[in-house]
């Protein structure tokens, strides 16, 4: 036992070692002393080390609260080290720290005037909205303006539209028009849409609306309710509005905005998110020369060019670019690709790890290939799709998975025509030329839209076109004869089988002047054009469908005309075929997912249908409440706001970013399974109609109106 003297401790402490003192204690003492400087070498050392890795703002509240004797919270310190970018194991996105903006529908609206009705326009009362029409006429130097808009034959109209994202100059897109409350029109059938400007506006407290920019113009015939009961109450509401489909022409490019969180804005970091989305993407001028994608504007604002690979399906280039790593070492990469290549080949998770992987580019491509072998469909066609974006030209077992995906099913069906749609090899082109002859209108439509935007001009196309009235599609398919009609995007006639034959007798209208006859028996059909005051003109050609468009078409007949030719051909039954209306792929269905052994067929809703590839979006359909209601108009919703009115996480700046909720719709989170979806059925099928193969039936769904909440 050794007996330690006050003195000799108080000599210890101060670095003394008593002379009297015991040789074993002196021995002791200085092993002690040696270990306690030591431990505060390493100490200091070690906080010395931690300190100089955090920016100068970390270091001084680092050193205050050391001195203080303060705890550091871990939490801290790992925000302090990530919203620099430093360079760790779990790789930042793009997205944790930036919003996009510039990704929501711009409203437009004009004052237009429809000419060429038939007695059913009228003068409108004295209005605001009349003297903005006046205004208009007299800019363009009409004369006697009065005059004209008292005329049983025009009618003043309210013009609306949505000015998409993305959208081009010169890139068409579709116009509602409405009769304003208490007008004297009461139908604007067989109506033309003169040449009208659509402005951006916005309302402002206390004072009223106030006018933007010009974005677009708008111009053709109006589409509206057509049939024999249009004079009964059913319908009479709807010809007092109609659609210009492709109608109004973008005036300008719409660019898009990464905005950088106020807490982490910089020059620095504006400059090294935009060189990280110009690293994975890039573009070329008029000349050839590469240019960045992305250009930092500002500490807080980088603009953003849209990529020719995504023109028809911003969400997913959206969803793409907050994919991207910023700041990623070759250890974390590789790691974090074993990881998203584990990922994808589970159902549950395939589908975001297959848009990192394809955030992450040409070095992704080894890890999407390996997707293509998995026994589940879902794995194969994600893998699939990302490929496709990703322009993987070689991989031919890319095209057949997704050419497989749009003929069997229907939850990837539109995204399997847009995938293909992107892919400018002519193995993709075949593929959809196949698919122009299968089972599905659904489709066999798609893949028409698909080829027109590959090549508008594509031989199986087969187009005619009739300058600024319709577009006649003339398809030389193996299938069942069909016919198809849009009332969005393009006004376009598509006949499936080129040799079907109109079925007589029959007796049809096109429009209020054209009349197509036909006997029993007969082989021709005689069209009539009747004009007031001049002579009847007529003409007689086969009865092969496409031959009477083409001649009603020669005949001045509109869009309109042709649509109304159609339906009252598929009442009386003249139809060899199928007719369709806007048989358009969309997103949000449910996918049926087939287990092995005696488990369960399980159920998992694949996108949504605000997410649609903008090729065969339905902008009108959008649900504004229910299950989808932050994937409205704005696509992107902002999260609550805290005490201090800014938006959580975001320190002032309204986020764009999409919620929780509709991130999981988009990585197909587990859903019930909705009974009236099946892999089987069409959703405008016969099933789909039920009893109402009737006309009015068919023109309800036809005409329905989206924009019944504006009151003008």
């Amino acid at each position: 036992m050794v007996i330690v003297r006050t003195s000799d401790c108080v000599g210890l402490y101060a670095g003394n070692i008593p002379m009297n003192a015991d040789p074993d204690f002196q021995h002791d003492a200085r092993h002690i002393v040696f270990l306690l400087l030591g431990a505060i070498v390493f100490i200091c050392c070690g906080c010395t080390s931690s300190l100089l890795q955090l920016p100068s703002n970390g270091i001084t509240s680092r050193f205050t609260e050391f001195v203080r004797g303060d705890s550091v919270d871990k939490d801290t310190v790992k925000t302090s080290v990530s919203d620099d970018f430093d360079t760790s194991l779990k790789t930042p996105l793009l997205g944790d720290y930036t919003s996009v903006q510039g990704n929501t529908l711009v409203p437009l609206r004009g004052i237009g005037l429809v000419v060429n009705l038939d007695g059913t326009g009228g003068d409108p009362p004295p209005s605001s909205l009349r003297s903005t029409l006046q205004r208009e006429m007299a800019r363009r130097k009409i004369p006697s303006p009065s005059k004209i808009l008292g005329s049983p034959n025009t009618a003043m109209v309210v013009v609306t539209a949505y000015l998409p994202a993305f959208v081009r100059k010169g890139q068409p897109f579709d116009v509602r028009v409405l009769l304003p409350a208490n007008t004297k029109a009461s139908s604007l059938k067989g109506g033309y849409l003169l040449a009208t400007r659509l402005f951006e506006e916005t309302e402002v407290r206390g004072h009223g609306t106030h006018r933007g920019d010009e974005y677009a113009i708008a111009e053709g015939p109006v589409l509206t309710a057509f049939g024999a009961s249009e004079g009964s109450a059913e319908t009479k509401g709807l010809m007092g509005r109609g659609s210009i489909p492709g109608g109004a022409i973008a005036t300008t490019n719409r660019e898009l905005d990464i905005v950088i969180r106020r807490r982490f804005q910089s020059i620095r970091k504006s400059k090294q998110i935009a060189d990280a989305v110009s690293a994975r993407f890039q573009r070329y001028d008029r000349f050839g020369r590469q240019q960045p994608l992305a250009v930092a504007k500002t500490d807080a604002l980088i603009k953003l060019h849209p990529h020719p690979v995504y023109r028809n399906n911003f969400p997913r280039f959206h969803h793409v670019i907050r994919c991207i790593p910023v700041a990623e070492n070759e250890v974390a990469r590789r790691l974090r690709l074993e990881g998203l290549s584990e990922r994808l080949l589970i159902p549950e998770s395939s589908a975001l790890a297959a848009v990192q992987l394809e955030a992450v580019g040409n070095d992704a491509k080894a890890f999407l290939h390996m997707g293509l072998k998995s026994s589940y469909d879902d794995v194969r066609f994600f893998a699939a799709e990302a490929l496709a974006y990703l322009q993987d030209s070689q991989e031919s077992e890319a095209v057949e998975i997704l050419k497989a995906a749009a003929r069997d099913e229907p939850a990837f069906r539109v995204y399997a025509l847009a995938a293909l749609s992107t892919m400018d090899t002519a193995q993709s082109m075949l593929a959809l030329r196949e698919l122009l002859s299968t089972k599905s209108l659904e489709a066999r439509y798609g893949a028409v839209r698909a080829i027109s935007e590959m090549n508008d001009n594509d031989r199986s196309l087969n187009t005619m076109r009739f300058k600024n009235r319709f577009i006649l599609r003339q398809i030389d398919s193996n299938g069942t004869p069909a016919v198809h009609l849009a009332r969005r995007r393009s006004p376009e006639i598509v006949v499936f089988g080129t040799n079907q034959k109109l079925l007589l007798p029959a007796v049809l209208n096109v429009g209020n002047r054209i009349r197509v006859i036909g006997h029993d028996g007969d082989e021709t059909v005689e069209i009539s054009r009747y004009q007031l005051g001049q002579e009847t003109v007529r003409r007689t050609c086969s009865r092969r469908l496409v031959d009477i468009l083409k001649a009603v078409g020669e005949m001045k007949a509109a869009y309109p005309d042709v649509v109304q030719f159609m339906i009252e051909a598929e009442q009386q039954d003249n139809l060899a075929g199928e007719l369709g209306i806007d048989r358009l792929p969309q997103g949000g269905r449910t996918y049926i997912q087939k287990m092995s052994g005696d488990e369960l067929e399980t159920g998992r809703k694949v996108g949504t249908p605000s997410r649609t590839p903008g090729i065969f979006d339905r902008i009108e359909d959008v649900p504004t409440d229910g299950e989808d209601r932050d994937l409205n108009l704005t696509t992107f919703s902002n999260p609550s706001q805290d005490s201090n009115g800014a938006a959580s996480g975001t320190s002032g700046e309204p986020s764009m970013e999409p919620t929780d909720q509709s991130e999981s719709d988009i990585l197909n989170a587990s859903s019930q399974l909705d009974s009236t979806v099946e892999s089987d059925v069409e959703p405008d099928s016969e099933e789909f109609f039920g009893n109402q193969r009737s006309s009015a039936g068919i023109l309800n769904r036809l005409m329905r109106n989206p924009f019944s909440q504006y009151e003008f």
